[in-house]
């Protein structure tokens, strides 16, 4: 059995090609920071009208009422 490391034997090493150059991959980088800091800035939103004192089934009322966004 001849076993090579050659390009066409059963070891050969194959690389993925590249799908994305390093400039779009770090703007796709920026999209989703971005992306979580507004979901975070609605979940701490709830929050504070939850600190503030707004009942609970008030706040689940309105969050239905806004299409649980």
């Amino acid at each position: 059995m001849n076993i090579s490391n050659s390009q066409h034997g059963p070891l050969a090493t194959r690389q993925a090609p590249a799908t994305m150059s390093t400039a779009t991959n770090g703007i796709r980088q920026k999209e989703r920071k971005i992306t979580m800091r507004n979901k975070e800035k609605g979940k701490i939103g709830w929050i504070l009208l939850w600190l503030v004192g707004i009942p609970v089934p008030i706040l689940l009322l309105l969050f239905f009422m806004r299409g649980c966004t």
